[in-house]
């Protein structure tokens, strides 16, 4: 929360010093991750979950229909997943919340009030969170003391640094305000294979955000 405050209370500090193309956003978050397994006995399933992001950003006309428009956003990602694995014997559900701070650039195209923006984002990992239950029954052992709920922090969990591209489009709307969606696709695995009872294959994360932004007015 007090990161969330500082990004907003900077941007307003920002735009009052520069009077010019400076904003802010908030919306929230739908975070699906994707798998490659590498193990066959190994099998995974993930489930979407709401989220929440809150960011500041300053577009840059570099002609009349394109803008550049760098942002720092603070969002938080949560999904839900299931693993069996049928040659270890156990089988784990649990909810993950992942908190960034992410770096945006994108590429604005105009066409009238729409916009679509294209480009990449590098985002660090904060905190990593993870809530769920570890049953490790088997058919000679079927005592309740094999199933087990856990509640723990994770950072070493996934990678620190995630590399993503994005798409989004967007509506321009009176005073100032826009809506806009945008999905981002990271790059690579983010997770390490360092800890037991966890998915073994290759992690990726899928982010679809829909928000409603302000941008203060440019100079005359």
């Amino acid at each position: 929360m007090k990161t969330t405050l500082l990004i907003i209370g900077g941007s307003l500090c920002l735009a009052g010093s520069v009077q010019a193309q400076v904003g802010v956003t908030a919306g929230l978050t739908y975070t699906q991750f994707t798998t490659a397994t590498r193990r066959h006995p190994q099998t995974f399933n993930s489930g979407g979950k709401v989220g929440y992001q809150v960011g500041a950003f300053y577009e840059r006309k570099i002609s009349e229909r394109l803008s550049l428009v760098p942002e720092v956003q603070f969002s938080q990602q949560r999904a839900s997943l299931n693993i069996q694995d049928f040659e270890e014997g156990y089988q784990v559900a649990y909810q993950a919340r992942l908190t960034y701070v992410s770096v945006p650039l994108a590429l604005r195209a105009y066409l009238g009030k729409v916009y679509l923006d294209l480009g990449s984002q590098v985002g660090a990992l904060l905190q990593a969170h993870e809530k769920g239950t570890l049953d490790t029954r088997s058919v000679f052992d079927r005592s309740p003391t094999a199933v087990r709920a856990f509640t723990q922090s994770a950072p070493d969990s996934y990678q620190r640094l995630q590399l993503a591209s994005l798409v989004g489009l967007g509506l321009k709307l009176p005073a100032g305000w826009a809506g806009h969606v945008r999905v981002t696709n990271n790059w690579g695995n983010m997770k390490r294979n360092n800890q037991p009872y966890r998915y073994t294959g290759s992690l990726g994360n899928v982010t679809c955000q829909a928000s409603l932004s302000y941008q203060w007015p440019g100079k005359p």
